[in-house]
């Protein structure tokens, strides 16, 4: 009987290894470094590996020492380029996607410990295909390190107060101190919250001691304040009041004028759910599931037996306890903060994962309340549907230039957005039939599912997970490398080497990180017009880039001797101009 679990245990981690490997890291380096985290991430990488000892303790970018973040993540992307000889955007976003697939497979242990092999291994597919989660996965991104630490050091802790064993305790301690090293205090405050939280729900206040050690306290101290200290020192007092006061408590509370506009405080509730679509058409079933199932009477309740469904050992009530109050902390702590982004909300994703796991590998449940399922499936149909008129529109009619212009559109989406767009849209329009088919037989595949859901609805959840697989594998093969021909600057960068030579080459009155990135060169910044004349003045002859819109405002003597050498192509994302001066 042992042999057999472990034959079922060795199939189910291949299983997963197979399908999460493949989504986080298939043609990992395959579009260019789009994001200018991405870039900054690549320029400090190079820095630290080119540079001297102080860019492995403050690297520069953009011209100057970086002072925005503290630096595991910069080198977690340096060693990433040192072992594969590489500074590319494969091995630049290596860090994340291995993050993001340690995440999962985290997932995967954690739910076996707590609910089962099954329910732990399809928490892991279901993190791995919300979108959000994937997407940042495979960009290079120091946020989906952060989710990896918030999630092992919450999972540790709440499997030390089942088990006792304190093991559990140093690993949450060095996930901690990785935290805090990669992203600063958010890392401690959000699972110090979550835990206060749930001891304050089981009335047992003096819990929180269990999850404090002196030694493992010390150890986290002695891993992070020398890094601190030296990072302070050598930038003069700067890094802390830079990175602590402005980019910590001023982005929470709010200063007026700082990091942009502000969104409202629902903002993430839209958010989460595009985030974790598909899955997020099962929420309401969900929501029925810990209401109707579980039950308010027994949420509190734990032993050292193990867990699993439905009370069958008597604890697992505690473990859905503590993994909601884990997402509700997360949730209301980003949603009372004055700035707000949708990446800051991966940690939620692998939690959601866990307990919508739980959910649909319950087929009592599902069978009972049948008629809820369907409706999700419905409205995946509508999903479908939806995605079958908009290739249908796309063949007969270009992009609206007036939907953009619309306020509550502009509001909520960006110049890049509109480039994604119109790139997907100028996708289908030349793949018409092809896509319009795969809709189709995909819509067919569900309405057979609807059928057949009287039966077994394991089989039906198979089935919907292998076609959401299918979808990225083909998004990953056809569709991104469309949308990288209006996003990515490397092919621009190359043109502009080779127009440049040996001179001198100034960015404008704009930053590229993605430019600097492919450029592989120094480079000057200029950004008032007095300074660019004074510029020409002392050269004979000056390359520069520009946004149009700039270049049209330099005086008009000085822009009469300018000859523009170079353009990016039409609905690039980012719309630059190569001039030199003087033309001749």
């Amino acid at each position: 009987m042992k042999n057999i679990f472990k034959s079922r245990y060795q199939v189910a981690l291949y299983v997963l290894l197979l399908v999460a490997g493949g989504l986080y890291l298939f043609n990992l380096g395959g579009k260019g470094l789009w994001s200018a985290q991405e870039a900054r991430n690549g320029l400090a990488a190079r820095n630290i590996i080119n540079g001297a000892f102080i860019d492995w303790i403050m690297p520069e970018i953009a011209l100057e020492r970086s002072t925005q973040k503290p630096v595991l993540f910069y080198w977690l992307v340096a060693v990433s380029c040192m072992i594969g000889k590489s500074i590319s955007a494969f091995y630049v976003r290596l860090p994340a996607a291995l993050s993001g697939l340690a995440c999962a497979l985290y997932m995967f242990y954690l739910g076996k410990r707590l609910f089962g092999l099954n329910i732990g291994l399809l928490a892991a597919i279901i993190l791995s295909s919300c979108g959000k989660f994937l997407s940042l996965s495979r960009t290079s991104r120091i946020d989906i390190f952060l989710a990896l630490c918030v999630v092992v050091i919450l999972g540790e802790c709440l499997l030390l107060y089942i088990d006792k064993k304190r093991y559990h305790l140093v690993l949450a301690y060095v996930m901690a101190a990785f935290a805090v090293l990669a992203k600063g205090p958010v890392g401690v405050v959000i699972p110090l919250a979550a835990l206060l939280a749930f001891c304050i729900a089981l009335r047992r206040i003096r819990d929180i001691r269990m999850f404090v050690s002196i030694p493992a306290v010390v150890a986290f101290f002695v891993l992070v304040i020398p890094y601190y200290v030296i990072a302070n020192i050598a930038t003069d007092g700067e890094f802390l009041y830079d990175f602590i006061i402005k980019h910590n408590i001023e982005r929470f509370i709010g200063l007026d004028g700082t990091f942009g506009s502000r969104k409202p405080i629902w903002y993430y509730l839209p958010n989460f759910f595009v985030g974790a679509m598909p899955w997020s058409l099962f929420i309401p079933i969900l929501f029925g599931y810990f209401g109707l199932t579980i039950g308010k009477n027994c949420w509190f309740k734990i032993s050292k037996r193990g867990v699993t469904p439905h009370g069958l050992n008597g604890c697992d009530d505690a473990a859905y306890t503590y993994i909601a109050i884990c997402f509700a902390v997360i949730f209301l702590f980003f949603s009372f903060s004055s700035f707000k982004r949708g990446d800051y909300i991966l940690p939620l994703y692998p939690f959601f994962a866990l307990l919508l796991a739980c959910c649909l590998s319950d087929e009592s449940y599902l069978l009972k309340y049948i008629r809820w399922f369907r409706w999700v499936l419905y409205a995946l149909m509508g999903v479908m549907g939806a995605l079958l008129i908009f290739v249908l529109v796309s063949s007969a009619v270009d992009l609206p230039d007036w939907l953009f212009s619309q306020d509550i559109i502009r509001k909520y989406f960006n110049n890049n957005d509109r480039i994604t767009l119109e790139a997907i849209w100028t996708y289908s329009r030349r793949y018409t039939f092809i896509l319009a088919a795969l809709i189709i037989a995909s819509i067919g595949f569900v309405w057979y599912s609807i059928i057949r859901s009287t039966e077994r609805v394991n089989k039906i959840i198979v089935v919907i997970t292998t076609l959401i697989l299918a979808f990225y594998g083909y998004y990953f093969v056809s569709i991104e490398p469309e949308i990288d021909r209006f996003c990515t600057l490397e092919p621009f960068a190359g043109q502009v080497n080779l127009s440049v030579g040996g001179h001198e080459l100034v960015m404008f009155h704009f930053w590229d990180h993605g430019l600097a990135f492919y450029l592989d060169r120094h480079i000057k910044s200029i950004y008032f017009f007095d300074e660019l004349e004074k510029y020409a003045a002392s050269n004979d002859k000056i390359y520069f880039v520009a946004e149009p819109k700039w270049f049209e405002r330099i005086p008009e003597y000085l822009r009469d001797e300018c000859a523009i050498l170079l353009r990016t192509p039409d609905y690039h994302r980012k719309d630059l101009l190569l001039c030199v001066h003087p033309a001749k």
